[in-house]
């Protein structure tokens, strides 16, 4: 899973995204939604990308590319970053 999140502060913004990450998809993002000034961008493992309400128009990622870039990744065809 991988996090971002969008803060005012840097150090805060790390350290909440490192929780996104250990609470997980539903219970970060809801940890989110209770936070002012404060959004984010969720990948999971299954490659599925959940952003917090805030960011839900600004962020629109083709599920079919993403699998795709998946796929790819997984028989060595796309070298991983």
């Amino acid at each position: 899973m991988s996090a971002t999140v969008v803060a005012g502060n840097a150090e805060f913004a790390d350290a909440l995204a490192t929780a996104l990450c250990v609470l997980g998809r539903e219970e970060g993002l809801a940890l989110v939604e209770k936070l002012d000034e404060v959004e984010a961008i969720v990948v999971g493992l299954d490659g599925k990308v959940d952003a917090s309400s805030g960011l839900q128009t600004a962020v629109r990622v083709p599920q079919d590319r993403l699998q795709r870039e998946m796929d790819a990744r997984a028989r060595g065809s796309i070298a991983n970053d």
